[in-house]
């Protein structure tokens, strides 16, 4: 059954990997960069301000940012660093077959040799669903542009030859399981701080 699920694992990453151009080589390098999502972060920020009191709203922005640094870092060493699964880009035997993204510089990312799970995609998943419970009742377009964007992000990982989708789809779960412990951690810190 694993090499089963293995194989579809591998199937999937080579068949998004291998819809490559140069166009799009640059297009999802980009979108895999965190600073390119700053604006987006901070229009996330600029909204729970204006639908919240000052200390609401500082609080809610102070557990995502603790929500962030702990799925991020329990994303590398509870996993990645235990489980050691190579990426994709590292894999020995998909080597012939993975396109991966050259740099203006010459070299070739590969991103770190464990993947399992993704970061980006617990880490993105993670904000999404956190600003989504937080923001769903008055912007209700935030649902569909959170999740929209962190699929994309997570899409661009595929694409760069850098992460199965097994690695994305347990990564997005894993930080949607830590969004809704820091939702609730905040409904109960909003009712002391009224």
């Amino acid at each position: 059954m694993f090499e089963s699920l293995e194989k579809l694992d591998q199937a999937l990453l080579l068949a998004v990997n291998g819809w490559n151009s140069p166009f799009f080589d640059e297009v999802f390098w980009w979108i895999s960069k965190t600073v390119v999502w700053i604006p987006v972060y901070l229009l996330g920020v600029f909204l729970l301000f204006k639908e919240f009191s000052w200390k609401t709203a500082l609080t809610a922005t102070f557990l995502a940012l603790i929500m962030v640094s702990f799925v991020d870092s329990s994303t590398t060493y509870l996993f990645k660093e235990t489980i050691q699964r190579y990426r994709p880009s590292h894999n020995l035997m998909l080597a012939d077959q993975i396109h991966l993204y050259v740099k203006a510089n010459g070299e070739i990312y590969k991103g770190g040799e464990f993947g399992f799970f993704s970061s980006h995609a617990s880490n993105n998943f993670a904000v999404a669903l956190f600003l989504s419970l937080l923001l769903r009742n008055r912007y209700k377009w935030i649902v569909p542009i959170s999740f929209f964007c962190a699929a994309l992000i997570s899409y661009s990982r595929m694409y760069l030859g850098v992460h199965y989708p097994s690695d994305l789809l347990c990564g997005a779960l894993w930080g949607m399981t830590w969004a809704f412990v820091f939702f609730r951690i905040f409904q109960a810190t909003k009712l002391r701080l009224k």
